[in-house]
C-alpha cells in the first residue's frame, strides 16, 4: 500500500459555479485493491494509495458547500482509513456520497459510520445475480445472498442506493435481463442503472475476447459499455442490446419507478427524480441507429 500526500489545494475559483453537475469532488484514494477483470483501474496500473485522512478533512472543510462527493473508486479497500476517514467526517457535518463495494458491510461499524458522517448515496456494482459470473470475472467477494442484506441496511440508515449490473457476462442467456430487473423492483432499489459487459483496452477481458476472435470491432467510441462490442457466449449480439434496452424501458416507467422509491422517506424526491432523469437518457438510447457496429 502506497500513500499519496501533500496534494496542491485545487483552484476551486477557478470552475465556473454552473459548469459542472458534481463540482466539489474530493479524492481521498486512488486504485484499488481488487483485480476484476473488465475494470480499466488495474489494468492501467494505478495500484493502490491512501492520502492522509489529515489532509482529507482539511481540504472538506474548506469547501463552502455543504455537499460533496468523494470519486474514489472504491472508498473502502482499506477499512482502518475508511472508518478513520468516516469518523473524521462527523464534525463537519457535511452530505456526502462515493463509491464502495459489497465488502465494507461485512463490519459491522460501517453503517452506523456511514450515517453519522453525512452519506447520503452509496454506489454498488453488484453486477450480477450469479455468484458463478461474480467469480468467473473476479469479483467473487461479491455474493448475491448478500445483496438483500445491504440494500436493507442502507434503507435502515436513510442512505440512497445507486445499484449496478452488468449483462452479457458468460453465464448469461437472455433471461438474464427479467431476472435482474425483477431483482431491482422486488427489492425497491433506488436508483438502478445498467450497463453492458465491456472489454476496455488491455484489461483481462480485453486480451480474452481478443484471442477468442469475439471481439467486433476496436472503434473505441463505442466501448462506453453501452454499446455491445463482442460477441456474447449465450446470445446474439443484437439480443443483448435489445435486452440491455428493454430492461431500462421496463425498468424506469413512472409507475415502476414511484414503485421503488414511495418508501425512500425523506429521500424520495430525489430518488424519484432520479429516476425520472433515466427518461430522457432511455429516448436517446432508442434513437440512436447504428449501435452495433461491426455486425453485417
Amino acid at each position: 500500500m502506497g500513500q499519496f500526500d501533500h496534494l496542491p489545494p485545487p483552484k476551486r475559483d477557478l470552475q465556473k459555479k454552473t459548469g459542472y453537475g458534481i463540482p466539489n469532488v474530493v479524492q481521498a484514494t486512488r486504485g484499488c485493491k481488487a483485480n476484476c477483470d473488465f475494470c480499466s483501474i488495474p489494468a492501467a496500473g494505478y495500484g493502490w494509495q491512501v492520502r492522509p485522512v489529515s489532509e482529507v478533512i482539511s481540504e472538506v472543510a474548506s469547501i463552502r458547500s455543504r455537499r460533496i462527493v468523494f470519486n474514489d473508486v472504491s472508498m473502502g479497500e482499506d477499512m482502518d482509513h475508511f472508518k478513520e476517514l468516516l469518523r473524521a467526517m462527523i464534525p463537519l457535518r457535511k452530505r456526502w456520497g462515493g463509491l464502495v463495494s459489497t465488502r465494507v458491510f461485512q463490519d459491522p461499524e460501517v453503517p452506523g459510520l456511514l450515517r453519522d458522517s453525512g452519506c447520503v448515496y452509496i454506489l454498488i456494482g453488484f453486477e450480477s445475480l450469479n455468484n458463478v459470473s461474480l467469480k468467473f470475472i473476479k469479483k467473487g467477494f461479491n455474493e448475491y445472498q448478500e445483496y438483500r442484506k445491504i440494500i436493507e441496511i442502507l434503507r435502515e440508515n436513510n442512505i440512497i442506493l445507486m445499484g449496478c449490473f452488468v449483462f452479457g457476462f458468460e453465464e448469461d442467456d437472455e433471461t438474464v435481463f427479467e431476472k435482474t430487473v425483477d431483482f431491482v423492483q422486488e427489492n425497491r432499489i433506488d436508483i438502478p442503472r445498467y450497463a453492458i459487459y465491456t472489454p476496455y483496452p488491455m484489461t483481462q477481458s480485453f486480451l480474452r475476447l481478443k484471442k477468442e476472435g469475439r471481439l467486433l470491432h476496436e472503434n473505441w467510441r463505442h466501448y462506453d459499455t453501452q454499446h455491445v462490442v463482442f460477441r456474447p457466449k449465450l446470445m446474439s449480439p443484437e439480443a443483448l442490446d435489445e435486452g440491455f434496452r428493454w430492461a431500462y424501458r421496463k425498468t424506469f416507467t413512472i409507475r415502476s419507478s414511484f414503485h421503488r422509491t414511495i418508501k425512500s422517506g425523506m429521500n424520495f424526491f430525489i430518488t424519484f427524480a432520479g429516476n425520472l432523469a433515466y427518461i430522457k437518457y432511455i429516448r436517446r438510447l432508442e434513437l440512436e441507429e447504428d449501435r452495433i457496429l461491426g455486425i453485417g
